[in-house]
């Protein structure tokens, strides 16, 4: 089955919010996961300028997902592209969406003038393989629930 990447469309959001809960439930927040606030994100993240979601569609419908953004850094004043959430589906690994969204990512932000990408992961081998992509440690990210 041949793999696309695409510009996310308004027609995409719901599988987006399936693939958030996927997420979300993984991830381990400790909070629960609300489907109206994260639909009316990726309806953000589709359509603002400064924003942009990517889809990885193996089939009829959205299997993979990357959100980001980009802004000037408050304090350095640089822009920065940043990764707001990145999955895909555990049945659709190991064909390659996941590299080929961070490459549409990539893309954009060069395209929008971001002097860098920030991303996160969740385990030491994702990073490994990020860090052959030419990616480098710079902080760790930790979160608390109240």
């Amino acid at each position: 089955m041949s793999l696309t990447i695409r510009p996310a469309e308004m027609s995409d959001r719901f599988q987006m919010v399936h693939l958030g809960r996927q997420y979300h439930g993984v991830a381990g927040f400790g909070f629960p996961f609300n489907a109206v606030w994260a639909e009316d994100c990726a309806k953000s993240y589709i359509a603002a300028p400064d924003r942009c979601a990517f889809v990885a569609v193996p089939g009829p419908f959205a299997r993979g997902m990357i959100l980001g953004m980009a802004a000037r850094h408050e304090f350095f004043g640089q822009v920065i592209a940043a990764e707001t959430l990145w999955w895909v589906d555990p049945a659709a690994r190991n064909a390659g969406a996941g590299v080929r969204l961070l490459e549409a990512f990539e893309a954009w932000a060069r395209e929008f003038g971001a002097a860098a990408c920030a991303v996160a992961v969740q385990r030491v081998g994702q990073a490994q393989i990020l860090e052959r992509r030419g990616y480098m440690r710079t902080e760790t990210h930790l979160l608390k629930v109240f």
